[in-house]
């Protein structure tokens, strides 16, 4: 079986590493830019191997609305099958190959790899955990970040303890059994899975109504008292344990 992407430029590439995961293989990435990796230069084949393309269409973000539907407009005037809704189908395959691989770890914690700011958002967390034998779950928001993680794990041989996959932000809350996730995103928790959110060191909560943030996370990092919401019952010092980019307050809901 062949798996075609398309388009192949930033979530295409993030699609693939996903099929990639749960199917083992290596996509072909359809791009119109070049006449050798164009979908009129891949039609024959597809047709001729009855696969479906999968469009990299993440409709859950919206980023790419308007490219998806030009997209499917091609594909469908050459009368090519595809899955549209990819990024959704491929996640939750995503999540549940993950569960199965760790369902024997004693504990496993998920870390949100964004790439943004160089994930100076996490701070030292990964290494405090894994030097406390707890296992780590990486979850890679782009490419870039995975291939980061993957040359972390490899340089530190740290196979037995982590494992890196490709799960976009708005994907996470598929995730419903590690014993907590840390995030740097502001995306929909799942309400069985304890969340963290580490935002950025300067966010100021100090004029918000925090109870419209809860469907995001159950704890939030903040850096500084004066960044604190009103509102707030339950605040732990952290600052001398985590070295974490966010601060040392955990705000319980």
């Amino acid at each position: 079986m062949k798996y075609y992407v398309y388009p192949g430029g930033i979530a295409g590439l993030l699609l693939g590493k996903m099929i990639e995961y749960v199917y083992g293989c290596k996509c072909i990435y359809i791009d119109d830019r070049s006449d050798d990796t164009s979908l009129e230069y891949y039609k024959n084949d597809i047709l001729n191997n009855n696969c479906r393309v999968y469009i990299a269409w993440d409709k859950l973000s919206k980023l790419n609305d308007k490219t998806a539907k030009i997209l499917i407009q091609k594909l469908e005037l050459l009368g090519i099958p595809y899955f549209e809704d990819s990024y959704s189908m491929i996640a939750k395959m995503v999540a549940n190959k993950l569960k199965s691989e760790i369902k024997n770890s004693k504990m496993v914690v998920g870390i949100e790899v964004s790439g943004m700011a160089n994930n100076k958002h996490i701070g030292l967390l990964d290494d405090y955990l894994l030097e406390n034998n707890i296992n780590i779950v990486y979850l890679c928001g782009t490419t870039l970040a995975y291939e980061k993680v993957m040359e972390k794990i490899s340089h530190n041989n740290l196979q037995n303890s982590a494992i890196a996959i490709c799960m976009p932000c708005y994907y996470l809350d598929l995730i419903d059994y590690l014993a907590c996730i840390t995030k740097v995103s502001w995306t929909k928790k799942n309400s069985n899975t304890p969340t963290i959110c580490i935002g950025h060191s300067l966010s100021d909560f100090s004029k918000c109504d925090i109870q419209q943030y809860f469907h995001y996370f159950d704890y939030l990092c903040i850096s500084g008292e004066d960044f604190l919401p009103k509102d707030c019952k339950y605040i732990i010092n952290t600052n001398d344990v985590l070295s974490a980019g966010g601060g040392g307050f955990w705000l319980h809901n």
